[in-house]
């Protein structure tokens, strides 16, 4: 699925790994991309007619699989981390798509520098799981950022999101289930209600660790929950939902 390949920035080791048919990333210890991914972009379906912004991008998987899987009009990536903008750099650059993925380095709380008010339809971001003061904090400075919200809080995303969307443009996010209430809470404050959730279990007689939600700006409340996504089945082999998910990923 994947070969190393030394990549001569900063002297860091980036490994070349392909993750659909068509693309390949590059990924390293710092930033690198996990099953949630795949949740979170899958999730968001953009059509072809929108146009997409992805938050805090870090390795560039989540624009990646929407551009492999959905061909929206437009995608958007921001990133504040310099390791991660240029490692996803590269990514576009090998992949000759720096006509398909406008890459912006810098703070999603300052998007207004970066971007016109009001103009994309799609936000996702996959944001940091533990509040600060909560978690295990890891040695890595990169990896720290990436795991806590010291930098990057429920409030700046929302406001981002309030920033970048068209009214009725939709904000999805995959989070730790305890953080529901006040994902809920807080966008609600900003005009966005929440549309859509999904739980996500391990197995299904266990309780849901992620869960992922569509909020939808200037919407009335109308909130649907879909049938829990299990990960693993009885016999802790992927489930059919988490196979169809991972599509050609799972057969690189």
């Amino acid at each position: 699925m994947f070969f190393y390949l030394q990549i001569s920035y900063n002297d860091i080791m980036f490994i070349k790994e392909k993750i659909s048919d068509n693309y390949f990333l590059y990924r390293s210890e710092a930033h690198t991309f996990g099953t949630d991914a795949f949740l979170l972009a899958n999730f968001s379906s953009p059509k072809h007619i929108h146009k997409v912004i992805d938050l805090g991008t870090g390795c560039g998987i989540v624009p990646l699989l929407i551009l492999d899987r959905f061909k929206p009009a437009e995608i958007s990536a921001i990133e504040i981390q310099k390791q991660a903008y240029e490692q996803f750099r590269q990514t576009i650059q090998d992949n000759h798509i720096e006509d398909k993925i406008n890459l912006i380095f810098g703070d999603l709380r300052e998007v207004q520098k970066h971007f016109q008010r009001e103009y994309f339809d799609i936000l996702t971001m996959n944001p940091p799981y533990f509040k600060q003061g909560h978690g295990r904090v890891s040695k890595s400075v990169d990896k720290a950022f990436a795991r806590h919200d010291s930098e990057c809080t429920t409030e700046d995303l929302a406001k981002a999101a309030d920033y970048l969307l068209k009214n009725k443009g939709d904000a999805f996010f995959i989070q730790r289930i305890e953080r529901l209430p006040e994902y809920i809470w807080t966008f609600k404050k900003y005009n966005f209600e929440a549309k859509l959730l999904q739980l996500i279990q391990g197995k299904k007689n266990t309780d849901p660790i992620l869960f992922l939600i569509k909020f939808k700006k200037g919407a009335k409340p109308n909130l649907i929950a879909k049938t829990p996504l299990i990960l693993r089945n009885s016999a802790n082999e992927q489930s059919a939902e988490l196979i169809k998910i991972l599509g050609s990923y799972n057969n690189g």
